[in-house]
């Protein structure tokens, strides 16, 4: 692959064969996603419209999985193999707020569909944390 100037390239990842790679991109002045094929036979495709910040394969290479920079969740499928590969829409799952700082892996995708990522917590609570020192003299009394 050939990156132009100024353009950044991140969080690749291969397909569970290996022929194909997902992408972001900051080509058209915002990171998108995009995937191509390995081999050579065909050009990139952009898979996102209004952006992405993290991508995933699914274990079996059939469905892709991304998250918008405003925190929403997509899928698309993945149809055919080689050069007869085709991405379908992408299809909103759901959202969740994005971490502070979302460089490198914000989720992944378990082979039961379950999702684990990092998030926002709601609540000041969750937020905030509490020290306690000298806890073991606590225990004595």
């Amino acid at each position: 692959m050939v990156q132009a100037a100024g353009t950044q390239l991140t969080t690749a990842t291969f397909n569970p064969l290996g022929d194909r790679l997902l992408y972001l991109s900051n080509e058209n002045g915002r990171p998108e996603l995009y995937a191509r094929d390995m081999a050579g036979t065909s050009g990139r495709e952009r898979l996102s419209s209004e952006g992405a910040v993290d991508s995933t394969w699914s274990q079996n290479g059939r469905e892709v999985f991304f998250r918008s920079p405003g925190g929403s969740f997509f899928v698309l499928d993945v149809k055919g193999s080689g050069r007869d590969v085709k991405f379908g829409q992408p299809f909103r799952l759901f959202s969740a707020p994005l971490p502070f700082s979302f460089t490198g892996r914000t989720f992944v995708v378990l082979p039961n569909g379950t999702f684990l990522m990092k998030t926002l917590a709601d609540d000041v609570a969750a937020r905030s944390s509490t020290v306690v020192l000298n806890w073991t003299a606590a225990l004595k009394k």
